[in-house]
């Protein structure tokens, strides 16, 4: 019965959320190759490749800075280890569902990685300007 509840909702929520990294990666790959660019006409030059490029450089930065500051590492931990056991439901259908579908389609950990990438560069674009200034120096 708990299926058809809220915790089952929450996780097929998780597996939902697949898509969505897995569309923000296609996009991401749209962009940085200039292929937007190009199906779109743009008449502002590379405009959506310099945009994904951009979001690149910030998302290795931050990755750099907390690769390379324990306080920063200490805290992203933290609040993974906070998020799971708030969200476990969710993040089962998200772990669960993305090792499914990579089993189907005989491509393992490639659905589950890309969807991951497709979140980070977008949450890399998401970040406050508090944290912003910390990070990129600005």
């Amino acid at each position: 019965m708990h299926l058809f509840n809220a915790e089952g909702r929450t996780f097929l929520d998780g597996v939902k959320s697949i898509g969505t990294g897995l569309y923000r990666f296609g996009d991401y790959l749209a962009r940085v190759s200039g292929y937007r660019d190009w199906r779109e006409g743009s008449v502002m030059g590379d405009f959506y490749q310099e945009e994904a490029l951009s979001q690149t450089e910030r998302t290795y930065r931050i990755s750099k800075y907390i690769l390379t500051n324990p306080e920063a590492a200490k805290t992203v931990l933290n609040s993974v280890i906070k998020y799971i056991s708030q969200n476990p439901e969710y993040v089962a259908g998200r772990v669960l569902g993305g090792m499914g579908i990579s089993y189907y389609s005989k491509v393992p950990l490639l659905i589950p990685a890309a969807a991951a990438v497709g979140d980070a560069a977008y949450s890399a674009d998401q970040i406050d300007s508090f944290v912003r200034g910390i990070v990129y120096g600005d």
